[in-house]
């Protein structure tokens, strides 16, 4: 799995470290990692113990989720029929098969080496900031992809809009159980990953300039994912939205 072998690297270069630092960083590490593994149950665990405000903001962002329905169709053609529009232009960077693949940045092959490398800088340098910063990251991505894949894309089976061409469907068209990657659109999990880690860096951290910055990533992210036609417009709506929530 990635994320071990890329902690793994941080286990080896404690192992260089002189031997007390080593100690203290190995036991910094443990509770790191049991505190990281209680974010991820509490996340997975969050509609046990949800406010009544958590359930006001989920039926908020379904609610949004629904009013967007309708335009999917209007947006995905106007892709299609102006792909040199001003909007699409602005997000080129974020599309893929880029040459620098910055959408790849909403993906775990991205946030966890990055992660893990940052977090293993944070324990050398015995930085508390830099080993939150990439373990609120990383369990972020790890929760997100599994509520994702293991238990939406089981269950909902929604056609990205390049699969919907080919089938004859529409935006409307929903089935279950889930099936293969073409009929992985239901929520966007780019976005969700992007805006998720832009959320809880913006919340942990006193940012400033730079959260919008971040935040404008994650949106560039989620377009250019629309310019792909990897997903609908209602799709980005939830994925941002849960993505926000959790991160």
């Amino acid at each position: 799995m990635m994320i071990r072998r890329t902690f793994q690297l941080g286990a080896l270069l404690l192992a260089t470290a002189g031997t007390a630092h080593a100690q203290r960083s190995l036991r910094s590490v443990s509770d790191d990692f049991k505190h990281a593994a209680g974010d991820i149950v509490s996340i997975w665990t969050s509609p046990f113990h949800a406010s009544a405000n958590d359930w006001l903001g989920a039926a908020a962002a379904i609610g949004a989720t629904l009013l967007v329905l309708p335009i999917d169709d209007d947006v995905d053609r106007s892709v299609v029929t102006t792909p040199d529009s001003p909007i699409l232009n602005l997000v080129d960077i974020f599309r893929e098969d880029r040459r620098f693949a910055l959408v790849d940045l909403g993906t775990g092959k991205r946030i966890q080496p990055v992660s893990g490398v940052a977090y293993v800088v944070g324990v050398l340098a015995d930085k508390r900031g830099i080993r939150d910063a990439a373990l609120g990251c990383s369990s972020m991505q790890f929760s997100n992809s599994a509520i994702r894949k293991q238990f939406l894309y089981r269950i909902i089976a929604r056609p990205r809009p390049t699969a919907a061409d080919s089938l004859g469907y529409d935006q409307y068209r929903v089935e279950v159980p889930g099936k293969g990657h073409p009929f992985r659109s239901f929520p966007a999990g780019h976005f969700m990953n992007a805006m998720g880690c832009a959320s809880y860096l913006s919340n942990r951290f006193h940012l400033s300039a730079l959260e919008p910055v971040m935040y404008a990533a994650a949106i560039g992210i989620g377009v250019g994912r629309l310019a792909d036609r990897r997903h609908w417009t209602s799709d980005n709506v939830l994925g941002a939205a849960m993505g926000y929530a959790i991160g």
